[in-house]
């Protein structure tokens, strides 16, 4: 299965790589706590900047499950 996450905090997505899940797409808000963790760990993402934004995005990507946080 492949998951997009959508969200600002790392907890949840840190549990999802340690199980190995496959995370497709992440997707986060440029001001979000999730960005320093993102880019410290060299791990890529997509910024959106609005809902409609992340709605296109989300219905382009390819994925079964959608994560919010």
């Amino acid at each position: 299965m492949k998951y997009l996450f959508i969200g600002n905090r790392f907890s949840v997505l840190e549990a999802m790589l340690q199980n190995n899940l496959s995370v497709a797409h992440i997707l986060t808000p440029p001001d979000s706590y999730l960005v320093p963790e993102l880019t410290e760990r060299d791990i890529p993402f997509t910024f959106v900047s609005s809902k409609k934004e992340a709605v296109a995005i989300i219905e382009a990507a390819s994925f079964d499950v959608l994560v919010s946080n």
